[in-house]
């Protein structure tokens, strides 16, 4: 602590110019002193603006270069991309809905044409936009981000430190007007790839690849003079001595016919002597030509760490070796969205919510991404998480599942409502009890199959089971709960707003049908998973095995769940309307406010004791499912 003090007490005593003083210059050095290109270049034809038409024509003319233009840009197109909110303050909210309205739907060009045209400075070194603006539904918006060609770049301008100042666009425009117009900074959205020493012409990822496109191209004029040349060969005769110079004309003749058409042939005397040259050493020629042109091919590929693509092209290769090469250029691609959505979050993102929100707001959204290894590797991530699962390293918690659910494209998880806080189940010895009161049920005595009076309970059964079976059905009984009551709310507010017949309508309070059916489902899985539990503990207990055809038993799991939904929806709705009438009956003779409060408790509870009455429910319902199948002889 007294360090630090004497720090700030130092650099409180220090002049305030020097804070924020730059005593040497920034940009591209003496570069500029001798023409407009960029200084980092040693190679004139790769020098601004110039290095513009080559990277195109390699873009355009070359299939190697192209394929890796489509490797680099489709995966970061194809992500997911989205606007996370700074926090979840109201402001926060209202930035972050409209970045993300306006940049993915708001303008005059699609997001994905405009994070096209932004890659291009891979290729290029640099891409410029000009941010342009309109007041939209009391908003301040991006109309669009206009791109301007960087050919139309006469230079960039600086500021007295060699910060970036702007742009100098010269051409001609769509009217054919020939213009020179100034662009600032703030008018601007630059991409600049690699910048280096401040370099504002970027480096193109095709800079390293350029002398191997070169040579490829020259290989490819020279492979094809061979092939005219030597590939079909030079036809050669020979005639024995004192031939006559017609006949020499006429075998000439011959020979130089051998070239007019595929089917060509000739019959000599046995004295002539015909072969055709060249045709051996133009295929050696061909071939060095082909390997020479697949070398560098194969250099092209390397230089943006894209070799993966050229395995398995030949006799070498493996799996794993594409799996390490894959992996080094997801972490590459990965890199390059980073790269552009920092370039938005800095000089896009805060300039449109000051215009909107004021110079003093912070709050500021961030345009993210999905990990590309996340979109290219599915498969991959799915299994290793389904063996992580299988081991109990991880468990499937909701924000796993969410996670999950996001990288597979798959649907949202529907919303679940804050469980019910319900009663603990029955402790043994209440359920010992239970069995002892109903020990004759019309004269029948039950067998016990779970094995209660020996001390099982049904949670000791299966715990892990039997305990997420009461969980699906608390929380889906909090959502009925929670529906019956919006019902009652609404009846309620129409009450007190004149119309006292609603009350009327309390016998119309039902549980949704969607709902219904999930408890009932909910119900068949804790029944199905009750009765396999009991029959371990009736086998070990008996040595027998009470299997009955699984068809008969689950007709009966499906009957009995089904009743009981049926049972519990209708004890619900029953309790709503009487409950309801009663506490506003209540509040109206003591002059007080409806209670909502108290018809939830109700309802709370009644549940509750429908829950804890499951136990007795399996009882009957394994009682009669482990009776024997009686056959009449």
């Amino acid at each position: 602590m007294r360090w630090a003090f004497w720090k700030r007490k130092k650099f409180a005593q220090q002049p305030k110019d020097i804070v924020r003083e730059e005593l040497g210059f920034g940009g591209y050095g003496l570069g500029a002193l001798l023409s407009n290109l960029a200084a980092d270049e040693y190679l004139p034809k790769l020098s601004f603006p110039n290095n513009i038409s080559v990277y195109t024509q390699m873009r355009r003319s070359d299939a190697t270069v192209q394929t890796l233009e489509l490797a680099i840009t489709l995966p970061i197109r194809a992500t997911d991309w989205r606007i996370d909110p700074a926090s979840d303050s109201p402001s926060a909210r209202e930035a972050a809905d409209l970045i993300e309205s306006n940049l993915f739907g708001g303008m005059t060009i699609t997001f994905d044409d405009f994070l096209r045209e932004a890659l291009l400075a891979l290729f290029y070194g640099f891409v410029v936009f000009e941010k342009v603006f309109e007041e939209r539904d009391g908003y301040i918006v991006w109309r669009k981000f206009a791109s301007r060609h960087p050919q139309t770049i006469d230079k960039f301008l600086f500021d007295e430190t060699g910060g970036l100042a702007g742009i100098v666009q010269i051409g001609f425009d769509p009217q054919g007007r020939y213009r020179r117009v100034e662009i600032p900074v703030a008018k601007l959205l630059v991409f600049i790839w690699r910048k280096e020493f401040g370099n504002p012409y970027g480096v193109s990822v095709l800079r390293a690849a350029y002398k191997h496109w070169f040579l490829k191209d020259l290989f490819y004029k020279l492979h094809a003079i061979a092939l005219e040349r030597w590939a079909v060969g030079v036809p050669w005769g020979k005639v024995p001595p004192g031939t006559s110079e017609t006949d020499k004309n006429i075998f000439m003749q011959l020979l130089e016919n051998l070239r007019s058409h595929e089917k060509a042939a000739i019959v000599t005397p046995s004295d002539y002597d015909i072969q055709i040259l060249g045709a051996q050493e133009g295929s050696r020629a061909a071939q060095a030509f082909m390997d020479a042109i697949n070398h560098q091919d194969t250099m092209i590929i390397k230089s943006v760490l894209a070799q993966f693509l050229n395995l398995g092209q030949g006799n070498v290769g493996s799996w794993a070796l594409s799996k390490d090469h894959s992996q080094l250029f997801l972490m590459t691609l990965n890199s390059v969205a980073q790269w552009f959505a920092d370039t938005i979050n800095r000089y896009a993102i805060p300039q449109l919510c000051r215009f909107n929100f004021g110079d003093d707001f912070s709050e500021f959204p961030e345009l993210t991404f999905t990990d590309l290894r996340l979109v290219l590797q599915r498969e991959e991530i799915a299994e290793t998480i389904s063996k992580l699962a299988q081991t109990a390293v991880i468990t499937a918690d909701p924000e796993l599942q969410k996670w999950v659910r996001e990288m597979l494209d798959l649907p949202e998880m529907p919303e679940v409502e804050e469980e019910v806080s319900l009663p603990a189940p029955e402790t043994t010895s209440e359920r010992r009890k239970i069995i002892a009161n109903n020990a004759n049920n019309n004269g029948h005595k039950f067998s016990d199959p779970f094995g209660l009076q020996q001390g099982a309970s049904l949670r000791a059964l299966s715990d892990r089971v039997m305990v997420e079976a009461e969980q699906d059905l608390q929380t889906i009984t909090r959502q009925m709960i929670d529906s019956v009551m919006e019902q009652v709310r609404q009846l309620v507010q129409r009450a007190d707003s004149g119309q006292p017949s609603a009350l009327r309508e309390v016998g119309n309070i039902q549980v949704p049908s969607h709902l219904s059916e999930r408890y009932e489902l909910a119900l068949y899985g804790y029944l199905t998973n009750a009765y396999k539990a009991a029959r371990t503990v009736y086998l070990a207990a008996t040595g027998t095995n009470p299997t009955k055809p699984p068809r008969w038993v689950d007709f009966y799991l499906h009957g009995w769940a089904k009743a009981i939904a049926t049972q519990h929806c209708a004890d619900l709705a029953a309790t709503a309307a009487y409950e309801t009438l009663r506490h506003y009956e209540i509040s109206k003779n003591l002059g007080q406010k409806f209670s909502e409060e108290m018809v939830e408790a109700a309802l709370v509870n009644r549940m509750a004791n429908e829950l804890e009455s499951l136990p007795k429910e399996v009882e009957a319902l394994t009682e009669t499912l482990f009776e024997p199948i009686e056959v009449n002889e």
